[in-house]
């Protein structure tokens, strides 16, 4: 069978992609190494480097035609603006260059590996070998060699089996929009590496070259992991470009690494990217760190090129394997992939369907008292309009969290349901994330996070919800807002600090890691794990201004602003570069000419320190302090615009560290003084959290106990004692923790040391990073609160001692809640201004609470006797004893008429009016009484939630009505409508009664009675 025909077997039409991907695979035999987008013609060519062929098809319809035979190793392919020539680099050597136009083939023959080669916007080829970098005439096939100061290499063939060809060398070409800039990178060693697997640091060159000016630029980089994949992308006008992992920008001082990939495998021939400057975004698909397959997930990330935030991850249908490259219109990408070429349309690619949910968290509110099902409503919605399935469950089993719907189609919304009863034992916030799926959506969509939080009543705390990874805090000296960092995001979250809303939002380097405020609060400076500079923003604008570039290999991580001098800590991806133990440097790092160096000492000590180690300047910029996790602490002085001291005191410092004042600092649970020695323990158990200067001369500090809830301390230093006012609370403050595996490419950094606590001058507040975001604290959190204490209990009928289900119940005493509140009409809450009742550690329905008195519902199905606590904002009082009967009717005395108040809830079926001295009980006469206390019903009803009309709820325990003796017809008792513990007796009275001025009315239920003197008179 022909080579031809077996092609046509294979793409007899391009293969349409399956549900739930975007683009189609073009499917060939062989490995694709490279293509090449025809536009004029309306062709593709792809390198096909094991079968030695360039295969051609229909860039219209797919369909194939000829493939052109070339000799061995078809590596890079390129066509020229104009589409005249098509060059071939051949890896074992020479090229093959086809004058489309003249239908001619010129041949060359010379000893070099090809590693790629890209066409300017002349019609002249510039070629990268392992021997030079040279200028080709494709008409004549002259080769003019452009003097380099390195030698780029590569690997040998023959390869061992399993690696496959594209595998075996390190060099890529890219050429800017307008195609007057062109870019390669190279690798470059001085030997073989041994079966052609890349050392793990291999110097690499990157080399920039504009033709028409002859401006030729090398400079050394870096790769660690290796420079995978092996692709060049560049901007319209060559001032930025992705190479391999790693974006660069060229600025007015120089072309610095503004991001690289964080998690990324490095392998050279897996994955690929496009710089779309059309559309303002770049296209990535890349192995990440935990991957063992010998492919790459075939997923595409679509980011940010400011910083290579995650935008949306992408399901293809078959992985990238080289450069991915756009039709001259931008509005197509072809690429190499493992089973052939992978197109991607762009149209199709925004309008494919999708699922996502409308909101990233969803925060449920709780207490300890309150177990009733809680609800909220989120939408699954498909932003292309197409109405995209999904389905939503719990990641893991958890039988406290519902979510119905569980599957549908975009747009509908779903209910999320709590059972807050499941983590009442919690005292804190339980996260449970919700997985969305979809066989029609081609984004994998962003889980949605359901915090549950479970407060008891003295835990401290506000909590505002803001979702993902947040990993530090700052508060502007001069203006009511906060600044969150957001990690997974790349990000910085503007906080109003009055209304606790997100106000803005200001983009980072990737994978940030610290912020610091400059002391004259008009800068805002952010450091990044994957981005060779720190992000500045100006406080009055929000405006991102100038970044401060590091020394090329460094990234920055901790930093402090002093009066004198602002220092960072720092990763140092150089080997040689790296000090003793594998640690790193300090940086100095300049706001006046924004850079940052690398101090040969500080002061008289090595400028070596731990990657994880913390900075903190004193609160008026006087003081540095430096602490590691390996125990070492140092301290820089403005005044002297020195390190003065170092010291290692411990073999470990663990959660954080911070500078009290220019006197008094803290690492973990201990304070140091001005030398750094340490004085005193703070009295902290578990894990330290968060520490901070309150401004009135005391400290605040968070720690974590374990097990257990969390703490705020009020520290009072006087001498060497330390005092302490301790609160718990909402929920737990961030300490350091390790981050999931990787399973995309966004980063994730958490320092040893973490600084989570900040003060707010205004309004006077404390503000923490939390489960749920952040926890915001009063600046009063430690004022003593009375503990609540209950002297007496009755119910709120007849005021007398006799209690039962059903009962209306009062509950005197003192510090019983923090203010007056109350609801007139049902339902009525487990808690209410921070108390709650528990009867035998049932919460109770709570009608209106006040510093010492309760007004509460016992249920209608509680036992007959029971132990009391009330829970406030001063914790919980002692139990108190309530015997309860099966029934204890009281008729309520809260009627008026006119001036007269007090009056028993007896009403005259009649005139609908209360029953008066002038308006008695007559013979005949319906009445309706309104009691509490009777006891169980039927059908059961909810307590604290209004009764329902239909059914009836009636007693199950029948009373008896008497009057002046005489026994009256019961036609209803049971509860009113629309009320909760409130009852209703429906009595006829009968012809014959007699008549009096007060004649005693008595209900009798269950053993019990209660009674009431009523007029009667004739008719």
């Amino acid at each position: 069978m022909s080579r031809l025909i077996v092609f046509l077997l294979l793409v007899a039409a391009a293969m349409q992609a399956p549900a739930g991907t975007v683009g189609r695979l073009v499917p060939m035999r062989g490995t694709i190494s490279d293509v090449a987008v025809d536009d004029r013609r309306l062709l593709v060519y792809a390198a096909n480097f094991t079968a030695n062929r360039i295969e051609v098809f229909s860039s219209v319809d797919f369909s194939p035609r000829p493939p052109l035979v070339v000799s061995e190793t078809p590596y890079w392919i390129e066509i020229s603006r104009s589409g005249r020539f098509l060059a071939v680099g051949h890896f074992l050597g020479g090229l093959t260059i086809f004058d489309l136009d003249a239908k001619q083939r010129l041949d060359q023959t010379f000893p070099e590996n090809v590693l790629a080669l890209a066409f300017g916007e002349e019609e002249i080829a510039y070629v990268a070998t392992n021997k030079g970098f040279y200028r080709l005439d494709p008409l004549t096939g002259v080769r003019t060699a452009i003097p380099l100061s390195f030698s780029p290499a590569t690997c040998d063939i023959p390869v061992k089996a399993g690696l496959r060809g594209v595998d075996i060398t390190m060099a890529a070409a890219g050429v800017s929009g307008d195609g007057r800039t062109l870019y390669f990178v190279a690798s470059a060693v001085g030997s073989t590496p041994p079966e052609c697997s890349l050392p793990t640091r291999e110097p690499t060159y990157l080399l920039r070259y504009r033709p028409q000016e002859q401006d030729l630029y090398v400079e050394q980089i870096l790769a660690e992991p290796p420079l995978g994949p092996r692709v060049v992308s560049v901007n319209e006008d060559g001032s930025r470009l992705m190479a391999g992992p790693a974006l660069y920008w060229q600025d007015s001082r120089e072309m610095y690494l503004r991001a690289q990939l964080p998690n990324v495998k490095g392998r050279l021939a897996l994955g690929g990217h496009a710089y779309d400057w059309k559309r303002n975004r770049i296209y990535v698909q890349a192995p990440v760190m935990d991957n063992t397959a010998t492919s790459a997930p075939p997923v595409l990330h679509v980011l940010d090129p400011d910083n290579l935030a995650v935008r949306e991850i992408l399901q293809l249908p078959n992985p990238v394997a080289g450069p991915m490259v756009f039709s001259r219109d931008m509005n197509r990408i072809y690429a190499p992939s493992q089973s052939g070429v992978l197109v991607l349309d762009m149209a199709e690619l925004d309008n494919a369907p999708r699922v996502a949910a409308s909101r990233e968290d969803v925060l449920f509110l709780a207490n300890a008292c309150d177990r009733s099902t809680m609800r909220q409503t989120i939408r699954i919605e498909d932003p292309s309009g197409r109405g995209a399935d999904f389905r939503i469950a719990p990641a893991a089993a958890d039988a406290g969290v519902r979510v119905f719907p569980a599957s549908g189609r975009a747009p509908m919304d779903v209910t999320v349901e709590v059972d807050p009863a499941r983590y009442q034992s919690q005292t804190g916030t339980v996260s449970v994330l919700l997985n969305i799926t979809s066989r029609d959506a081609v984004n994998v969509p962003w889980p949605v996070r359901v915090l549950i939080n479970t407060k008891d009543f003295d835990q401290r705390g506000r909590i505002v919800n803001l979702p993902g990874r947040n990993v530090d805090i700052v508060a502007d000296p001069a203006r009511p807002r906060f600044y969150v960092l957001r990690q997974d995001r790349n990000e910085v979250v503007v906080v109003d600090s009055n209304t606790l809303e997100a106000v803005a939002r200001l983009k980072t380097g990737n994978t940030p890691v610290q912020m610091a405020v400059t002391l004259d609060g008009q800068r805002l400076l952010t450091t990044a794990d994957n981005s060779q500079y720190i992000s500045v923003h100006n406080l009055s604008t929000l405006a991102e201004e100038q970044p401060i570039l590091l020394p090329r290999y460094y990234f920055a991580r901790s930093i402090a602003v002093s009066e004198s001098a602002i220092w960072a800590s720092s990763r140092n991806v150089a080997e040689a570069e790296q000090c003793t133990g594998g640690r790193s440097r300090l940086l100095l790092v300049s706001t006046r000419t924004a850079r940052a160096s690398v101090p040969a000492r500080l002061g008289i000590f090595e400028n070596c320190v731990d990657t994880g180690s913390l900075l903190a300047a004193s609160p008026g910029g006087a003081t540095a302090m430096l602490a590691a996790p390996n125990g070492v602490t140092m301290l820089y002085e403005s005044d002297s615009r020195t390190w003065v001291a170092a010291r290692q005191d411990f073999t470990a410092i663990s959660g954080t560290a911070a500078a009290f004042s220019d006197a008094l600092y803290v690492a973990g649970f201990d304070l140091l003084d001005m030398s750094l020695f340490p004085t005193a323990r703070t009295g902290g158990r578990g894990t330290p959290a968060g520490a901070a200067a309150m401004g009135d001369g005391s400290f605040a500090a968070t720690y974590v106990a374990s097990p257990g809830p969390a703490y705020l301390d009020r520290l009072l230093v006087e001498g060497g004692a330390v005092g302490r006012r301790t609160v718990r609370l909402i929920e737990s403050p961030l300490i350091p923790y390790t981050p999931p595996a990787p399973t995309n490419l966004v980063g994730a950094t958490i320092l040893p040391l973490l600084r989570t606590l900040t003060v707010m001058a205004w309004p006077r507040q404390l503000v923490s990073l939390s489960t749920s975001g952040v926890m915001v604290v009063e600046w009063t959190f430690d004022t003593p609160v009375p503990t609540p204490d209950i002297s007496a209990v009755f119910n709120a009928a007849d005021q007398r001692a006799a209690l039962a289900p059903g009962s209306l119940m009062v509950i005197r005493g003192s510090g019983l809640a923090s203010a007056a509140v109350g609801l007139a009409r049902p339902p009525y809450p487990a808690a209410l201004d921070e108390a709650c009742v528990q009867l035998n550690g049932q919460a109770l329905p709570l009608v209106r609470v006040a510093q010492n008195e309760i007004l509460a519902l016992i249920p209608y199905d509680a036992p007959p006797s029971g132990s009391l606590v009330v829970k406030s904002y001063g914790g919980a009082s002692a139990s108190y004893r309530l015997p309860m009967a099966l029934a204890a009717p009281a008729i309520f005395r809260s009627g008026t008429a006119g001036p007269l108040t007090g009056l028993a809830t007896i009403v005259r079926a009649e005139n609908g009016e209360l029953v008066t001295f002038s308006n008695p009980v007559q013979p005949e006469d319906v009445l309706s009484i309104y009691l509490t206390g009777m006891g169980a019903v039927t059908p059961a009803v909810e307590a604290g939630a209004p009764v329902p009309a239909d059914p009836p709820a009636r007693v199950m325990l029948q009373p008896q009505v008497l009057l002046g003796g005489t026994s009256l017809e019961v036609l209803f008792a049971g509860l009113e409508p629309g009320q909760a513990g409130v009852y209703r007796i429906d009595a006829r009275v009968p012809w014959w009664i007699r008549s009096g001025n007060a004649v005693p009315l008595v209900i009798r239920q269950a053993g019990a009675e209660t009674s009431v003197d009523v007029r009667v008179v004739p008719k």
